[in-house]
């Protein structure tokens, strides 16, 4: 029961992301720190906008692994630094997303 939850909630705040984070093309010149993601990949404006905007950093080593499943650690980590920058934005320090906390909970339990 659980776990069909945690399903349910995370393909609903991916589908949220979804239409939240739309891919900014990657203006002309700029390169990425990456050795695995060169400007003609398919993946290219998308990792530079989650980069740019400090959604994701890499998997290490100067890889992206864009081919590579997201984990629940990652995908914790991106809605964390979101919430992050909607506080900012809305200038609310003790605002929580409480399914945040609920999924952690799912998580590590």
């Amino acid at each position: 029961m659980k776990v069909k939850r945690l399903i349910s909630v995370l393909l609903a705040l991916a589908m949220l992301a979804g239409m939240m984070a739309v891919a900014i093309p990657a203006a002309a010149g700029e390169e990425l720190p990456f050795t695995d993601v060169s400007k003609a990949d398919w993946a290219y404006d998308s990792v530079k906008y989650v980069t740019d905007n400090g959604l994701m950093n890499g998997t290490g080593g100067g890889a992206f692994t864009p081919k590579a499943n997201l984990t629940r650690a990652m995908v914790i980590t991106v809605l964390y630094r979101m919430e992050q920058d909607l506080k900012k934005a809305c200038h609310i320090p003790s605002m929580r997303i409480p399914i945040l906390r609920s999924l952690q909970r799912e998580i590590t339990a």
